[in-house]
C-alpha cells in the first residue's frame, strides 16, 4: 500500500514540481496548499471543532506529501483547536527516518499555547523545533497591558523551545508575503499549507507582484461525509472563487484527491 500511494502522490504533483525554478531565484518558497473537506465543502465542525475526515489511505498520502516539503504551515487557530503534530508518523518505520518538515505557525499575537504538541515533541526530541511567525512587537513603552502580554507570551514560547520570527503586519495581521520572504531567507524552499479556514482563504487570494497566484499547487481531498450547515467551510462562499486549472486526480481508499493550479484572476495561465 505505501509504495503505491507514494508513487501516486509523486505523479500527481510532478507537473508542477518540474516547473519550479531550481536556481534559487524565487524570493518566496514553492507553495502547496492542501486540506481535506467533506462532500458539502466543510473542513471542520461547528465553531471550528475538529472532525476526522481523511481515511487511512489519504492520511498516508498527506504524510508522503509532507516529506516533499521543507516546512509545513498552519494558523494559530488550528493549533488551538486541533493541537496537530505536523510530522510523518503515519508512514512505515525506516532507517534513516523520513525527512521531517519544519513546523511553522502563523500567529500574529503569539497565542500559541506553550503546552502544545509541537513544543512537547521538540522538548522530547521527537520533533523539529517549531517556528512561530508573528507580527513585529509593539513599542515597549511600559504603558500598555498588550505590550507586556506580548513579551510574556514570547518569553513563554521561547522558554518552551520555539523560535519566534517577527515580520511586518498588514491590517493588524501578519503580512503573509513578508512571512514567506523571511522563511525563504531562512532556507525554506518549499512550504506546505494545511489550514485552517482563515489561512486557506488568505492564501487562495494571495498574489505575487506580477499578479500571479502565490499558491503553486492546490490539493483538496474530498471525503464521503456530510457535516451540515453548522460546519466550517474551507473557503468563503461570498468571495470571488479562484480560477483552477486541473492537473490530476486520484483515489486514496474512499477519498478522492484533486490537484490544480491557481490561475490569474482573468482565468488565464501565467506566461
Amino acid at each position: 500500500m505505501y509504495p503505491e500511494i507514494r508513487s501516486t502522490v509523486t505523479l500527481l504533483i510532478a507537473p508542477v514540481l518540474l516547473a519550479i525554478p531550481s536556481d534559487g531565484s524565487r524570493s518566496r518558497p514553492y507553495i502547496t496548499l492542501t486540506y481535506a473537506q467533506s462532500l458539502d465543502g466543510c473542513i471542520a465542525g461547528k465553531g471550528g471543532t475538529q472532525v476526522l475526515l481523511s481515511g487511512r489511505e489519504s492520511m498516508i498520502m498527506t504524510h508522503w506529501l509532507r516529506t516533499m516539503h521543507d516546512g509545513i504551515l498552519v494558523g494559530v487557530n488550528t493549533i488551538r483547536n486541533d493541537d496537530p503534530q505536523l510530522n510523518t508518523r503515519h508512514l512505515p518505520p525506516r532507517s534513516p527516518s523520513y525527512p521531517q518538515p519544519r513546523p511553522i505557525v502563523l500567529d500574529t499575537s503569539l497565542g500559541t499555547p506553550p503546552s502544545c504538541k509541537l513544543l512537547h515533541n521538540y522538548q522530547n526530541k521527537t520533533g523539529r523545533q517549531p517556528w512561530i511567525v508573528c507580527a513585529q512587537r509593539p513599542l515597549r513603552d511600559g504603558s500598555t497591558v498588550t505590550t507586556d502580554l506580548w513579551w510574556e507570551r514570547r518569553h513563554a514560547l521561547e522558554s518552551a523551545g520555539a523560535r519566534v520570527i517577527e515580520v511586518s503586519s498588514e491590517d493588524d495581521k501578519v503580512n503573509i508575503q513578508a512571512a514567506l520572504g523571511a522563511l525563504r531567507r531562512l532556507g525554506i524552499q518549499s512550504l506546505m499549507i494545511e489550514g485552517g479556514a482563515t489561512v486557506i482563504a488568505a492564501f487562495m487570494k494571495l498574489q505575487d507582484q506580477d499578479e500571479t497566484p502565490t499558491v503553486d499547487m492546490h490539493i483538496v481531498t474530498v471525503a464521503p461525509k456530510i457535516i451540515g450547515s453548522s460546519g466550517l467551510k474551507a473557503t468563503n462562499t461570498d468571495a470571488q472563487p479562484p480560477h483552477l486549472e486541473p492537473i490530476g486526480a486520484a483515489i486514496f481508499g474512499t477519498d478522492a484527491a484533486f490537484a490544480s493550479r491557481l490561475l490569474r484572476p482573468s482565468g488565464l495561465s501565467p506566461t
